[in-house]
């Protein structure tokens, strides 16, 4: 999977580059370059597109099952939160 790829996916899912958060949404809205990537993403079976209306005109789609289990996949781990040390005397 690219790069552009899993952040259409995580942005489409509401989470963070990381991955994480509350699937508190599922669409992407796609227009200029976005579109393609779109359309690789319902080829890989990760999205599904949905009908053009008047009020979204443009290319619509969500996240598959397929989808969320390669952005777990696929998300890199983030980083180790480091302890802060006192400062020594």
């Amino acid at each position: 999977m690219t790069p552009p790829q899993l952040q259409i996916l995580q942005h489409s899912l509401g989470l963070d580059r990381y991955g994480r958060g509350a699937f508190y949404r599922n669409h992407f809205c796609a227009g200029g370059e976005d579109e393609a990537i779109c359309r690789e993403l319902v080829a890989l079976g990760y999205m599904v597109q949905h009908p053009t209306t008047d009020a979204f005109n443009y290319f619509n789609c969500s996240v598959t099952e397929a989808g969320r289990e390669a952005v777990r996949r696929e998300s890199p781990k983030p980083p180790k939160a480091q302890r802060s040390r006192p400062p020594t005397s």
